[in-house]
């Protein structure tokens, strides 16, 4: 049997008006069969249900899903590259108007800072802040859309040691 582009879209789990389709026929994951249509010069891609059991077998989107499992910066590491770890921001303190260096997680902007600066040292209108101050925060977590790559969600979970059964 054979299924249009829209049904294989359904069944490899991409959407139908995404490139992505496009992207698996240039990189020969997907054999489409060009069929004109009758009563005119139009055409469709047709896709044989043996090449779609063949692509889900051995989805070459679950190889790139490691990748895409790790953040910007353990790439960058992976590859060698500088990271920025720490960002260092300037402040006043509000109570005792000193200058204090923040050293707090690049992710965290210019007003997260001051209002966890205050939250963290001036506790009841009193300083006790050093010259040099370290702010953690749990950030959340970046989330990875892994619905693409799975048939059902409970088949397969990425752990950070990778895809696991």
């Amino acid at each position: 049997p054979w299924f249009t582009i829209q049904k294989t879209c359904r069944l490899i789990g991409i959407s139908y008006r995404s490139s992505a389709m496009a992207f698996y026929v240039k990189k020969k994951w997907l054999h489409p069969v060009k069929k004109p249509i009758e009563g005119g010069n139009h055409w469709t891609w047709l896709f044989f249900k043996s090449d779609i059991d063949a692509f889900l077998m051995d989805d070459p989107r679950a190889k790139r899903a490691l990748w895409l499992g790790r953040t910007k910066k353990q790439n960058n590491l992976a590859a060698g590259k500088a990271v920025l770890a720490l960002r260092v921001w300037i402040l006043q303190c509000p109570i005792c108007n000193k200058r204090v260096r923040i050293y707090v997680h690049p992710r965290i902007t210019g007003a997260e800072v001051k209002k966890l600066f205050i939250k963290k040292y001036n506790i009841s209108g009193k300083c006790s802040h050093k010259s040099v101050c370290f702010i953690k925060k749990e950030l959340k977590p970046y989330v990875i859309r892994k619905s693409a790559f799975l048939e059902s969600k409970q088949d397969i979970k990425y752990t950070s040691g990778g895809w696991k059964d």
